[in-house]
């Protein structure tokens, strides 16, 4: 991560920079565990015969994914550029 990058992540997250490794980590955790709710939800209703709704969830949790990687991706920028 680039020092550009973490005062826009400061500015997005209205925290000072040195706090953006701290500000994230709930944030991954909590998409850690939408994303695990959003699997044990679709597990649920696999079998539906709605297959317009088994896909939705197969979209949502792509997207989650897509999330997930993307907020632990900065997360470990954010805290090797502060050192943390």
């Amino acid at each position: 991560m680039q020092k550009g990058d973490l005062l826009q992540w400061a500015d997005a997250l209205g925290v000072a920079a040195e706090e953006v490794p701290r500000t994230l980590r709930p944030l991954v955790r909590e998409c850690r565990e939408l994303l695990n709710d959003t699997a044990k939800l679709r597990g649920r209703i696999h079998r539906v015969p709605d297959r317009d709704i088994d896909l939705a969830f197969m979209a949502m949790q792509r997207n989650l994914t897509f999330v997930d990687q993307a907020l632990g991706n900065a997360l470990v920028d954010a805290s090797r550029e502060v050192g943390s």
